[in-house]
């Protein structure tokens, strides 16, 4: 399913995105025999999502990233998400923000706030 992530047609987007929550959501004893390597790569072609112009794929994918913080855990996704608070680009900062609030709302904010302080040690103007 990951070479379809990569196609640009709002109706497959919206498809893809619906089918990966429902997977993600409905099944999370099969996923544990996935490999997680693969579940990263899935939630780093997911930030893609984050520049389309349609609200309905955004708050999908990031709610996505909820979901699959409670399979692989939270600490590997927050990674590429500070990462993605460093582009340039304001619907990434806004959309990897509200990510990272779900990640904390589905798994608990003692397991964002340690990792969220860690990166501010430098501080930057968009963490």
């Amino acid at each position: 399913m990951t070479p379809i992530l990569r196609n640009w047609n709002n109706e497959v987007q919206k498809s893809l995105i619906n089918v990966f929550c429902k997977i993600f959501k409905d099944s999370n004893e099969e996923l544990y025999k996935i490999d997680p390597n693969e579940l990263i790569r899935i939630s780093i072609d997911l930030l893609d999502f984050f520049n389309v112009q349609s609200k309905l794929i955004k708050n999908k994918a990031i709610k996505c990233f909820g979901y699959l913080a409670l399979i692989i855990g939270p600490s590997d996704i927050l990674l590429n998400l500070i990462n993605n608070l460093k582009v340039q680009d304001r619907s990434s900062w806004i959309c990897s923000s509200l990510a990272i609030s779900i990640i904390a709302e589905k798994c608990g904010s003692f397991t964002v706030l340690p990792i969220l302080l860690n990166e501010y040690r430098i501080p930057m103007t968009h963490i």
